[in-house]
């Protein structure tokens, strides 16, 4: 059994799946709109109720994985993670409302795992691909053919951040 916890900059997610020996098969999924991003104050830090929310939520996915046997999980933050001034402050509470570590990744490595997802749904292996991926805390576009990544680029510009300058008050 393995697991893969996304905190993502718009939303968190939870996939539980196993291996058949041919294909990964989803048991399990779970999907919040922390809107983690929203959560960043004027100085870059995030705010105690975007950290409350984004614990919860956490907490809610340990219960999650309590349920199954002999699992491995993966948890990676992405970019809010990556650019919050007071992260050192938020991860240790995060983790042990998950009850496991969490690596902040790159944005590089975001765009790796990524393009992996994208490439082993795809039908045709060995055509060319360009993976674009809009987040809420980055973007990032992916070169490859089949499972083979040419560049990553990982640019610090994403949904929430750019909703809550044009349209500071919700309304789209």
């Amino acid at each position: 059994m393995f697991a893969a916890v996304d905190l993502g900059s718009n939303s968190f997610r939870l996939h539980i799946g196993s291996h058949d020996g041919q294909t990964m098969r989803v048991l399990k999924s779970a999907r919040e709109p922390i809107r983690l991003g929203a959560g960043l104050d004027n100085k870059g830090c995030l705010t105690p109720e975007a950290m409350d929310r984004a614990v919860a939520c956490l907490k809610r996915f340990k219960e999650l994985l309590a349920s199954y046997d002999d699992i491995e999980v993966r948890c990676v933050a992405t970019n809010t993670v990556r650019i919050a001034k007071n992260a050192a402050e938020f991860l240790p509470m995060a983790e042990a409302a998950l009850g496991h570590p969490i690596e902040v990744i790159s944005g590089e490595e975001e765009g790796r795992l990524i393009y992996l997802g994208v490439s082993h749904t795809l039908a045709i292996p060995t055509e060319r691909r360009l993976v674009i991926d809009i987040g809420g805390g980055s973007t990032e576009i992916i070169l490859g053919r089949g499972h083979e990544i040419a560049k990553v680029e990982s640019f610090g510009m994403g949904t929430v951040k750019h909703s809550s300058v044009y349209f500071p008050d919700g309304a789209i």
